[in-house]
């Protein structure tokens, strides 16, 4: 039998041992003219398929909403806020309407960061 190619893992044919040509590595073929392992027969959608664990995927699903459900209600709640703000300082005029409203982004931005850190805990 021929030497073992420490480079790309092949046996070399003892006709080309004491030859730097590695042509032929790419003409060798597998006994019987087939691969190893079949290619499979099922497609990829039935693969996955049967691969993924449905119930799995569901449990993982309500534990994110379980999550995220009050982070989301939180922020719907904050907008509201800043909105209701603006509506009661609107009569004042637009000097007191623009001082809400810069005042409002910053203290959204913190409490964003706040949540973030509430909801990784």
């Amino acid at each position: 039998m021929g030497d073992l190619n420490k480079e790309n893992g092949t046996v070399m044919p003892p006709e080309a041992e004491n030859s730097n040509d590695d042509s032929w590595a790419a003409s060798v073929e597998p006994p019987g003219g087939e691969l190893a392992i079949p290619a499979p027969e099922a497609s990829d959608k039935e693969i996955i398929e049967e691969v993924i664990d449905h119930e799995e995927v569901s449990l993982i699903r309500k534990n994110i909403l379980t999550l995220a459900l009050p982070a989301l209600a939180e922020m719907i709640l904050m907008t509201l806020v800043s909105m209701a703000d603006m509506i009661m300082v609107g009569r004042l005029g637009p000097w007191a309407i623009t001082s809400v409203g810069l005042s409002n982004q910053p203290m959204f931005v913190a409490m964003s960061m706040f949540m973030a850190l509430n909801v990784g805990a």
